[in-house]
């Protein structure tokens, strides 16, 4: 049996209702939307159309798909990989970046200059990843701060994305989130054996606080995902207690001199697509995305389709995705074959009645209707006759 709620509650039944504000009633038809649609199975209801809005977006990447120049334009190496755009395979578009990394260290790979980014907006990056033969190796997605206020440390990886491990050929999407005033946490030390920790290995505290370094500095580490307060954190001033961490991976120890807390300085981001482990496996990255949104959406360029465009020239600017319609205000079809149509709702050529079954319009019949309409879920239809697969197309305007 269903919890009850409020939504269950039938005094609230105006709330079902669709009830178009002044405005939403008044405002223009502002998005045409061409449907085509061939019934695929006789007898079974089929949606013409959805209403399905989905997410608008801009991608801040201007050559997302590696389609203009070999290397592809934009994109530099990190740790002496090796870039090329590639035919090969490809997930949109017509290229791929192929990236041979060295096998050397961690994170070796490609990055795109995003330059600056807006303190107060969310950072949502992904790209899709292959390496076309499954041979088990990995990569993902980071973002790089050139500069870090308050702290004197450059270049320092403080955003890291899913890992993704190629099995087959297949392309998997790496993302990550980085939230408003993302902050950073800078742990000085007093001898120089910080250069012996790992980067990504877990350090544990004298005082039991673990955290993962992300970038190892000639006397500082950058970390993430602490587990607590340091000691030297928690002290009252003036604070003598030593904090001594040792490494999982390295087993390099260290003590704390200074521990600082800041803001990610956003001036200067790099976007990069590196290995997370020690691999020399070429690897290919297609559908890169930087968009301003708390989650990452689906890919956009100007070549994915209908209400999609480049601000500029194709491949070289920026992108932007529309959404698509949130309510259906008139359309104009036409129908090959006897057909039951129905609105939000489905149409059931077995229902005894009219309002089972749906309007029943006639083969090679040119139907619609205009504003005041309003239609939130979709147009449904099926074949009034056994066996038929009619065709239905036309245009249908909304907002």
């Amino acid at each position: 049996m269903a919890k009850f709620t409020s939504v269950l509650d039938p005094k609230n039944y105006a709330a079902w209702e669709q009830d178009p504000s002044t405005r939403e009633s008044i405002r223009l038809h502002t998005k045409p939307y061409p449907v085509d649609s061939t019934l695929a199975v006789a007898g079974t209801p089929q949606n013409l159309i959805t209403v399905s809005p989905g997410l608008a977006t801009v991608n801040l990447v201007t050559n997302p798909s590696m389609d203009t120049t070999d290397p592809p334009a934009g994109y530099g190496a990190l740790r002496s990989a090796v870039l090329a755009r590639s035919a090969l395979v490809y997930k949109y578009g017509s290229y791929s970046m192929s990236v041979t990394p060295p096998g050397t260290v961690i994170g070796e790979g490609a990055y795109w200059n995003l330059d600056s980014w807006p303190m107060d907006q969310p950072l949502a990056v992904s790209a899709y990843f292959s390496d076309n033969a499954g041979g088990g190796d990995d990569a993902r997605v980071e973002v790089i701060a050139h500069t870090t206020p308050l702290t004197g440390v450059t270049d320092v990886r403080f955003a890291i994305g899913s890992t993704v491990t190629f099995a087959g050929t297949g392309w998997y999407r790496s993302s990550l989130v980085v939230e408003p005033k993302h902050e950073l946490v800078v742990l000085y030390f007093s001898n120089l054996a910080v250069a012996s920790f790992t980067e990504d290995e877990i350090i544990t505290g004298s005082s039991g606080v673990t955290a993962i370094v992300r970038t190892v500095g000639t006397n500082w580490l950058a970390i993430d995902t602490i587990s607590g307060a340091f000691t030297s954190e928690r002290a009252v001033a003036p604070n003598t207690t030593v904090e001594t961490l040792l490494g999982s991976s390295s087993g390099a120890t260290a003590n704390v001199s200074r521990i600082v807390r800041t803001h990610v300085n956003m001036e200067t981001l790099y976007l990069a697509f590196v290995t997370p482990s020690i691999h020399n496996t070429p690897f290919y990255v297609d559908g890169v995305q930087a968009e301003a949104n708390f989650s990452v959406t689906a890919y956009c360029d100007g070549d994915q389709g209908y209400y999609h465009w480049w601000d500029g020239t194709a491949h070289a600017s920026t992108s932007r995705r529309w959404r698509k319609l949130s309510s259906i205000r008139s359309y104009r079809l036409h129908c090959t074959r006897d057909v039951y149509v129905a609105y939000d709702q489905d149409a059931d050529n077995t229902g005894t009645n009219a309002e089972d079954r749906g309007e029943f319009i006639p083969a090679g019949t040119d139907f619609g209707e205009d504003h005041p309409i309003y239609l939130d879920s979709h147009i449904s239809f099926v074949n009034v006759n056994a066996g038929e697969l009619p065709r239905i197309y036309g245009l249908v305007w909304g907002v």
